[in-house]
């Protein structure tokens, strides 16, 4: 289980304060699909990289099966990182889907079974149809091992395979939405990415 607690994130320009994310607060349960939904600026790949041990910040508790991975030596979150989580940037996929073995890397990563993977828009400069086989690959993944997946996006048709949903706007939570019956890959619609700030 995931725990995030009043988590802030300030960056200052001179005199100037910006809040990427401000008092954010929820849980995650093992072997949800969740996607953090949001437009461009809103704080969702801060909001990553910060539960999955990448960046520090300014203020707040993110806590891993009741561990406080905030106050981890750098040799302890690198352990963390290795044994139980992946990320997947959506620059590899610029990388792989060039040739046949555009999907081999991401079932490497995936080979050594993770407790939870972290994505940051995986489809970003995939087309529709690559971009649907991604999705499949990672809900068939996570039904199979019973792993945690957790998905930054800016599109919203994604929300519909998701177990939970988490909405955010100007860095501080708007939505969190459940979802019982998620939608199959194939059902959902699919809307163009059209920035890369997240």
């Amino acid at each position: 289980m995931i725990q995030v607690r009043d988590l802030t994130k300030i960056y200052e320009f001179g005199r100037h304060k910006h809040y990427a994310l401000n008092g954010v607060s929820f849980d995650i349960k093992d072997k949800e699909f969740v996607v953090i939904l949001g437009e461009c600026g809103s704080g969702k790949t801060t909001l990553l990289n910060i539960i999955s041990g990448l960046e520090k910040p300014s203020g707040g508790s993110v806590k891993h099966d009741g561990q406080e991975i905030l106050t981890l030596s750098d040799e302890e979150l690198l352990k963390f990182r290795r044994d139980k989580t992946v990320y997947v940037f959506y620059t590899y996929f610029k990388r792989e889907s060039e040739g046949d073995g555009k999907y081999a890397e991401l079932a490497k990563m995936t080979a050594k079974v993770p407790k939870t993977i972290f994505c940051d828009e995986p489809t970003e400069i995939l087309d529709e149809a690559k971009g649907r086989h991604i999705f499949k690959y990672l809900v068939k993944l996570q039904k199979k091992r019973g792993l945690t997946v957790i998905v930054v996006t800016h599109n919203p048709n994604v929300a519909d395979i998701a177990t939970k949903v988490i909405k955010l706007n100007n860095g501080e939570i708007v939505e969190i939405k459940e979802n019982k019956n998620p939608a199959s890959v194939d059902d959902i619609g699919w809307t163009p990415f059209k920035c890369a700030d997240g």
